[in-house]
Parts: C-alpha cells; structure tokens; sequence
C-alpha cells in the first residue's frame, strides 16, 4: 500500500476512537472490535502515537510525544497490561513483541525529532523490554493476524519471508495462508492487518472506517521480497481440522463472493482432484437434540449474483442424490450428498443463517449468508456421508 496512504488512514482511525475527556485511545460500545467495551487498550494507543510522529508535523508529533508519556507511566518491569484499567497486572507475555516494534521504529526513523531525553527513556525501555521478548512466540504463524506481526518483526530486521509460501491471492485480495478462523465481516472477507502489507488490498480493505487501519502505522515499504501472492480467480483452501473444513473464494477485488462448509463436530477427510472434491464426514458419536440437528452445513454470501437450484428448480429442501447448483459469478459449484441409508436419515434445508465466524452484527431477517444445512433425522453413532463437490469456471 502506499506510504502517504498508509499515514492518512492510520491517523484518521486513531483520531476517531480518542476520547476528548481521556486523551487516550478507546474501544467504544458500537465498536464490533471491541473486545472490551469502553476499554483503553495499550497497544493501539503505542501504535497512534507512533502514527502521529509518521506524519511528521510538529503538532502532531507533540501530541505523539504527550500520548507516550502517559503510556509509559504504566510499565511494570518491561511489559504492560492490555487494558489501562488492569494495571499493574500485565497479562500478555507477547505484548512486549508489539510494543517493542512501536519503539524501534520510532528511535530509528524519528531520533531528532525526539530529542536526546526521549532517546535515552526509550533505549533504557527497550533493554528492560528485550529479556521479555521470545519472536517464537508467533511460529509458525497461524491467521494472517500471526503473519502480521511476523512481516512486523521481518521489516524492522529488513529479512524476507523465513518460508517461500503463497499467502495472498491478488485478483481476490484475500489471505490464503494457513488459517483456523477464516473470518467474515459482513458479505466479505473480514480485513485484516495481514491486508494492509499487500499492494493489491483493494478498495474493500480501505472503503470502510476499520479499526485495524490504526494499525496500518506499523507497515513499512518492502526492502526485501514481500509475501507471494497467486492470481487465479478462483481460490479453494482445505482445512481438515478446522470447523470450516474448506473454504472457496471466487470474484473481484470489489466482490469477494466465498462458499465454506463447516460442521460443529465429527471429522473431516477431503481428497481434491482437479476441479472436484471428495468430502466424506464422520459424525460425532452423540446424536444431537432435535435443536442441534443440523451438524454441518455450507454458507454461502447473500448475493444478487447467486441463483440457488435444487435438481434445477428453485427449492428450499433437498434430498440425498439430489444435484444443489450454484450459478455465480464466473463459476458453477454444484453438490451431492451421497449416503448409506442403513445408517441413517436426513434431509437438507436453505434458510438464511450466518456462518460462525461472522463479525458483523446480525440481520433482522436472518443472516449475511444463505445457509444449506444437512439435518439428522435420526443416525447411528458414528455415521458417515460424503459430499461430492464439482467446480466449473467460466
């Protein structure tokens, strides 16, 4: 992303969460980050102060240089707690890594604007701070919020990427590194600070006000290779042992349209040859209540660009054997359930419903996806069926 971009988002996210009666940085109560609600986290307010000094002008360098002052305050023997309110309770062990970041960068880059008192506080900081610091802490990396704070950690030593992996798909703008919670922010892929590192992040990564934008402060200009990115326009990532066991990514970088599917228990197997799938799922010994019924199910995004077809009629149930087809955007993706009906009965149902790892608050009417669940009617313990998944690209 580019610099001047990078300083103008970070400033105006922290401006817009300060508090007039604190001076500090806040989570508010509307804010669907917040994980603590009207909480003064240290490390976003670490990050706005150095967001400020990146701007390079005098009163919001002053500002900066205020805002650290009363950070510092709440050290205790090299960390600090995550909220203010905790203090002197410091129950992070890895947030030395963040801060230590902040503070590098701002005796490196903007020495002379801190002057030689400032200097000589932040390297006595930093040397009570390095005993705390373990970078393995972070490997291997497993969100692209982990990612994140590695590619931190990589620009400041000025390394390239310690694997040479694929992570981003640019035609999409969307992580495609190894991930056990693959969030949604509405419609789309939520944005992550992971996002922010790539050139290709698109619009839908910078459109809408989002916290993690504070964070862009810490994203530096490549001096060595950034994280490789693929381009195909359709992406499929297999995560056996997560709870959405594969995950589909198909469109622009103006729509990000994704399919996943995802039980609450059982195991999955999937084998992938070409453009299909295999997935056969093993359910999880305690049969469910009538209300939990519904072990596993694919989501899919409300979209205009979606028509749904059950055996090519518009249906709201399915059957074992019966074809589910969904034309979209520059792809067909159909589904069959097979199953051995000796160990059981089900059947499918589309309703609105919201995938579990959704950020966005709830729809009056039901949900951001469309929700193709497959309900037990009754099984034997330990039951299988499997998905037979086909992808045709236009």
């Amino acid at each position: 992303m580019e610099e001047d971009l990078i300083k103008k988002i970070a400033v105006a996210a922290g401006k817009k969460r300060i508090s007039s009666q604190t001076g500090f940085v806040h989570y508010w109560r509307d804010d669907p980050y917040a994980l603590r609600q009207d909480a003064i986290p240290i490390i976003e307010n670490f990050i706005y102060a150095y967001a400020l000094f990146r701007t390079k002008t005098v009163e919001n360098i002053q500002e900066g240089k205020a805002l650290l002052e009363k950070l510092l305050a709440f050290e205790v023997e090299g960390n600090f707690p995550i909220y203010l309110h905790e203090f002197p309770k410091c129950l992070d062990s890895r947030l030395p890594l963040q801060i230590f970041a902040v503070l590098t960068y701002l005796l490196k880059d903007y020495s002379i604007a801190l002057g030689e008192v400032w200097i000589r506080k932040i390297k006595a900081l930093l040397e009570r701070m390095s005993s705390l610091l373990n970078p393995q802490d972070i490997y291997p990396p497993r969100s692209p919020e982990e990612w994140a704070k590695l590619l931190i950690q990589l620009q400041i030593k000025e390394e390239s990427l310690p694997e040479d992996k694929i992570l981003w798909n640019s035609t999409l703008g969307v992580f495609t590194g190894e991930c056990h919670q693959r969030w949604q922010e509405g419609y789309e892929p939520a944005v992550t600070l992971f996002d922010l590192f790539m050139d290709t992040c698109g619009k839908r990564a910078l459109s809408v006000d989002n916290p993690v934008h504070l964070k862009a402060a810490l994203v530096q200009p490549w001096k060595k290779q950034s994280p490789k990115a693929s381009d195909d326009p359709f992406v499929a990532l297999i995560d056996e042992k997560q709870r959405q066991c594969l995950t589909f990514y198909w469109g622009s970088l103006e729509r990000v349209h994704s399919l996943v599917l995802e039980a609450k228990k059982g195991t999955w197997m999937v084998e992938q040859s070409e453009d299909e799938w295999l997935c056969t799922y093993t359910y999880d010994e305690q049969v469910p209540s009538e209300e939990d019924s519904v072990e596993w199910a694919f989501y899919l995004d409300d979209s205009s660009d979606h028509n749904i077809l059950v055996s090519s009629e518009k249906a709201t149930l399915f059957h074992p054997d019966d074809a589910l087809t969904i034309h979209s955007q520059g792809v067909t993706i159909s589904f069959q359930v097979q199953v051995d009906s000796s160990q059981g009965k089900w059947t499918g149902h589309i309703s609105k419903g919201d995938r579990s790892f959704q950020k966005s608050k709830s729809l009056p009417y039901g949900g951001y996806d469309w929700k193709m669940g497959w309900r037990t009617l009754q099984r034997k313990s330990e039951a299988k069926v499997t998905i037979c998944i086909k992808v045709q690209k236009d």
